[in-house]
């Protein structure tokens, strides 16, 4: 079923505003037939059945027709043609009753080049042939009554008003289409959704922006009451979306609304509802501009559960710091060699552990701003493997953890910057071995994907929920074990956007595959080397 445009309401308020003309015309055009003198009006019944004729098709337009539903199945050009027809029915008969080529009545005919105009504005042929009627209708009126040259004058100005005011009246309408359709284009690639509201409770336009979040198709949505929404979790949002169009008196204007849209993923949304005419006690309608805002609030709450772990996170080593060095300008001549020599350690531990979260602050601001610049040259990436092999090996002396690699024989070589892809290989590695308990294993892989090579980390750790996984890679981003494991585990959770953002430095990509309870796999994929050399 063709779905109309949001914009396609135009041809429907034509046609209801022609059944208002209609009737204030068929109401006075009585009028006249009462009071006109019977000897002017030779054919007075042939003129009354017109009319009669006319307010039955008006009658049958409005309340039989109907046009909610031509107009969303896509039919309301024929339906329009049907009313022109219909109108030339009725208006040939009434001014045959009223005089023919002599009636009062005949500047009417200017309706059907008006009417022409306006519903079939995009058919080139339209005017022209309504113009064509017209003519043809004065020439047989004229070849009824006879013709002299007084006559002939006559009809031709009649014929030249009419047709100048018809095309007159074309032109004004093709201004106005061309608004509209300047209007659609603008409306329907608005990155907000927008929604307008009849008076009366009827949806009279939405924009595909709008379709999007809410999740219904257009068709369900235009032409329907807002107290009808179609049931379920999307009839719900479009509800929540007009809480106040909904809510009783309704007429002021209202911004920053925030509604929350549940589903997969949920959606915050910010709504604005401004009444028109503005600040009118009982509005005509209502605009509603609804913004997606769920990006904004996410970094928003990331920003400041970014300072709450910066702030854990630095404030353990400057209290060790802190309590050392009152421990030494207190006690320092009372302390023997053991002791100085465990608290310079612990001085040097705690400042190499706070340089290193200032550090890892730093570089990822600097990835953040795109102020990190690469040094590339070919790197194997077997070398890359056994380097983070052995730091891993360093790092976990003492636990119960097996730590493995595989390298695949006749890898080609990658173009990247060794020391920058070494890090973000690391930071996977030390991801894997913080959350893989003792007894577990994490493995270390380097092997060939089509054309290029994919550098591989798995680990035997708990794995990491589905609704987690895709925003494991954001800024200061910890999961669900990490928040379990803050007692004894540290981070800043910045390792593995620092991982991604580098990866994508380098051309590649970063891909994760975790079940809960069976472990995780972090794959790096990169392009050859020759590829890379060319495009840089």
């Amino acid at each position: 079923m063709p779905v109309s445009s949001p914009f396609r309401k135009r041809e429907l308020c034509l046609v209801r505003q022609a059944d208002k003309v209609r009737t204030v015309l068929i109401s006075f055009s009585a009028l006249f037939l009462l009071a006109a003198p019977e000897e002017t009006l030779p054919r007075t019944s042939l003129a009354w059945f017109a009319l009669g004729l006319a307010a039955f098709f008006t009658l049958v337009n409005r309340f039989f027709v109907d046009w909610e539903q031509l107009q969303a199945r896509g039919q309301e050009a024929p339906a329009a043609a049907f009313t022109l027809v219909g109108d030339i029915a009725w208006l040939l008969p009434f001014l045959a009753g009223t005089g023919g080529f002599t009636s009062p009545f005949n500047s009417l005919l200017i309706t059907l080049i008006l009417l022409a105009g306006i519903f079939f504005g995009s058919l080139p042929l339209a005017l022209p042939l309504t113009t064509g009627v017209v003519v043809a209708w004065f020439a047989a009126v004229a070849v009824a009554h006879g013709l002299d040259l007084q006559t002939a004058y006559v009809l031709a100005a009649q014929v030249i008003s009419a047709v100048a005011v018809g095309w007159l009246g074309y032109a004004l309408t093709a201004v106005l289409e061309r608004e509209r359709q300047t209007n659609e284009s603008i409306v329907s690639h608005l990155t907000e959704g927008v929604v307008l509201v009849e008076e009366g409770g009827q949806i009279a336009l939405v924009n595909p922006r709008l379709v999007e979040m809410v999740g219904l198709e257009e068709a369900q949505i235009l032409g329907c009451s807002v107290c009808a929404l179609p049931e379920g979790k999307a009839g719900d949002s479009l509800r929540a979306v007009l809480a106040e169009v909904l809510r009783p008196a309704s007429g002021e204007a209202t911004e920053g609304r925030l509604v929350e849209i549940a589903g997969e993923p949920a959606r915050d949304l910010r709504v604005s509802t401004v009444p028109f005419p503005p600040g009118a006690r009982q509005p005509l309608g209502w605009v509603v501009v609804v913004e997606d805002v769920t990006d904004l609030l996410r970094a928003a709450r990331m920003k400041e559960e970014g300072i709450a772990i910066v702030s854990h996170e630095l404030r353990s080593p400057l209290a060790t710091l802190r309590a050392v060095a009152q421990v030494l300008d207190t006690l320092g001549p009372e302390l023997d060699e053991e002791q100085t020599a465990q608290a310079l350690a612990a001085l040097n531990a705690e400042t190499a552990r706070l340089s290193g979260l200032v550090s890892k602050l730093l570089d990822a601001s600097n990835l953040e701003r795109g102020a990190l610049a690469l040094v590339c040259e070919p790197v194997d990436a077997g070398d890359l493997v056994a380097q983070v092999e052995r730091l891993l090996r360093r790092r976990t002396e003492g636990r119960d953890l097996e730590i493995a690699s595989v390298v695949e024989p006749g890898l080609p070589l990658v173009w990247a910057d060794a020391t920058r892809l070494e890090m973000a290989l690391t930071n996977l590695a030390e991801n894997a071995v913080k959350f893989t308990p003792d007894g577990g294993r994490v493995t270390l892989r380097a092997l060939r994907r089509g054309q290029g090579v994919a550098l591989r980390v798995s680990d035997t750790g708990p794995g990491i929920a589905p609704q987690e996984q895709k925003a494991i890679f954001d800024k200061f981003s910890r999961g669900a074990q990490h928040r379990l494991a803050r007692g004894r585990q540290e981070g800043l959770g910045l390792g593995l956007y620092m991982a991604r953002r580098i990866v994508e430095m380098h051309g590649g990509e970063i891909r994760l595959t975790s079940v809960e309870g069976q472990g995780s796999t972090f794959e790096i994929v990169l392009p050859p080397a020759a590829t890379q050399a060319r495009a840089a």
